[in-house]
């Protein structure tokens, strides 16, 4: 009986050891992932404040370029106003020359019309002027004509 005991307690002393072992290499691989698990949560956690980061920077942009797209917008309707305003401008011009062209033509027409009757008016006096003078040129032949006899 000894023997049988002395084999149990042989086989219990083994077993103790084989346990204590597969403790140890237990609890050396529950720190190993304990380590694992810190140096993954550093990571989540800085990611994650990369993360804010990246989407507050994306905010601000997004909130800027909405910004200036607004500002371009009321730029453009600024600018649309002003070339309707011109447009407008271009076509009063447009009429206000006519008209002018028109005026002149008309002005032209007019002292056309009067230059002409000016010279109608001073060739009638050139031609009466050219009648008294040869008229008088006559006369004159004849009081001479007549003082000679």
């Amino acid at each position: 009986m000894f023997t049988t005991l002395r084999k149990a307690l042989v086989v219990s002393v083994q077993k103790t050891k084989k346990f204590e072992h597969e403790n140890k290499s237990l609890v050396s691989e529950r720190r190993n992932f304990e380590q694992q698990k810190w140096g993954l949560q550093q990571q989540i956690e800085q990611l994650e404040g990369e993360q804010m980061t990246i989407k507050n920077r994306l905010r601000k942009d997004k909130e800027q370029l909405e910004s200036e797209l607004d500002n371009k917008k009321l730029m453009l309707m600024r600018n649309q106003a002003s070339v309707a305003e011109l447009t407008a401008q271009k076509e009063s011009m447009k009429g206000q020359v006519d008209e002018y062209e028109a005026k002149i033509k008309k002005l032209i027409s007019e002292l056309e019309t009067e230059s002409k009757m000016h010279i109608q008016k001073v060739n009638e006096l050139h031609e009466h002027y050219m009648g008294y003078k040869s008229e008088s040129a006559e006369l004159q032949a004849r009081v001479s004509l007549y003082k000679s006899e």
